[in-house]
């Protein structure tokens, strides 16, 4: 980042509200376990993406590139980050 700016961290709490983002996990996990019921499973990506140091969901990576489309989809960068998740998912099938 270049000198001057704003941290990582005050850039992370503009893009983050972590009561809308928690009220939406609730509301997605109230929409699987509806509509699927136990033929479903929720793949919650809060761990890949938290950043303990901050104690926050995080955007981006540590050289300032993000996860996330404009839409709040994964970025090809995202994908990435998330691909152990589905390598595990798919090794235990």
């Amino acid at each position: 980042m270049k000198e001057g700016k704003k941290t990582m961290e005050e850039i992370n709490k503009s893009l983050y509200n972590p009561t809308s983002f928690e009220r939406g996990r609730r509301r997605h996990a109230e929409l699987v376990k509806k509509e699927c019921g136990s033929k479903c499973e929720l793949i919650d990506y809060v761990d890949a993406f938290w950043n303990k140091t901050m104690n926050a969901f995080q955007y981006f990576d540590n050289q300032g590139f993000s996860y996330f489309t404009n839409g709040g989809h994964l970025s090809a960068h995202g994908v990435e980050h998330v691909r152990p998740i589905y390598e595990k998912i798919c090794s235990s099938l």
